[in-house]
């Protein structure tokens, strides 16, 4: 090998080491340590209340969660962190009257991936209409 390829190939060999080095997930408590702990906790029952459904769309899989009831359906989407439970709140005072999608974006790299996978779980929760938050 010619010596003028070590050095990309090294440089390659890093990145590609540090971009596949899993990512530590703190735990729930050390990430809501300042949240009052009324709150933490109904965050967690409303987690195991209302586990999320999957989904796979072109080889990627979709977590949301749908729930609630009525004949209007409220799409919550958030930005571009989160999760599907980060509506809980809002969730929790709605689902009596409205039939509720959240979902949490898995990595896509276009928008047309993301209107595709958006599309197909409205597809198959049956939605035809709905309102977007």
């Amino acid at each position: 090998m010619q010596k003028k390829f070590i050095f990309p190939l090294a440089l390659l060999l890093v990145i590609a080491a540090i971009y596949l080095w899993p990512t530590p997930r703190p735990a729930f408590e050390t990430l809501y340590a300042k949240v009052p702990a009324e709150k933490s906790a109904a965050l967690q029952a409303f987690r195991a209340d209302y586990p999320p459904s999957h989904l796979t769309v072109n080889g990627v899989d979709w977590e949301y969660l749908a729930t609630g009831q009525g004949e209007k359906t409220i799409v919550f989407l958030h930005g571009m962190t989160g999760s599907y439970d980060i509506w809980w709140q809002q969730i929790e005072a709605l689902r009596g009257e409205y039939r509720i999608i959240s979902v949490t974006y898995p990595a896509v790299n276009t928008l047309a991936e993301m209107d595709s996978g958006l599309m197909t779980i409205l597809d198959h929760e049956g939605v035809a209409r709905f309102n977007v938050v």
